[in-house]
């Protein structure tokens, strides 16, 4: 009896490291990250690092899960808001999707497994550091607070940096 008991808890232990795949990403993992990789990016650029706001995070979260329940990729959703109408300042944002898998930036090198919450999160920003229109949004100076979304459904996600 000892013995089964042992052998059958090694399984659990082998498993332990791939958990991330087997549940998919954490969104508020995910979240984080992308917020660091921003400000990593920023203090690289000799811009200050941005103050995370509870506000902007919501409203992200919400417009990444509107654009996958609604079925549309855009700042503007399908009923005409655009991202200074979801919060109370004159806001900018950045919106990515992709599949729940394996994926590539156009024009990048290697490739993200999107199902674990590090390569996700990567594959997000590493995909607006590779935009000029996005990066240049990202270490806008004007820019004091962020609020970052994610939404990961069965097979796909979508994320939304709000800026401030």
């Amino acid at each position: 009896m000892r013995r089964r008991t042992v052998l059958a808890a090694v399984p659990t232990v082998a498993l332990a490291g791939c958990m991330d795949a087997i549940k998919g990403p954490d969104s508020a993992e995910a979240e984080a990250l992308v917020r660091e990789a921003i400000n990593a990016e920023r203090g690289g650029a000799g811009v200050a690092a941005l103050d995370s706001r509870d506000e902007l995070a919501e409203a992200a979260r919400g417009h990444s899960r509107d654009m996958h329940e609604r079925d549309f990729y855009s700042h503007q959703n399908p009923d005409g808001e655009q991202p200074w109408d979801r919060v109370a300042c004159n806001a900018s944002e950045n919106i990515h999707r992709g599949e729940i898998g394996q994926m590539r930036i156009p024009g990048g090198d290697g490739t993200y497994q999107t199902r674990l919450t590090e390569e996700l999160a990567r594959y997000v920003a590493d995909g607006w550091i590779n935009s000029q229109s996005h990066y240049e949004n990202m270490v806008d100076s004007q820019w004091r607070s962020i609020g970052v979304g994610v939404f990961v459904g069965e097979d796909e996600f979508f994320a939304t940096a709000m800026f401030c």
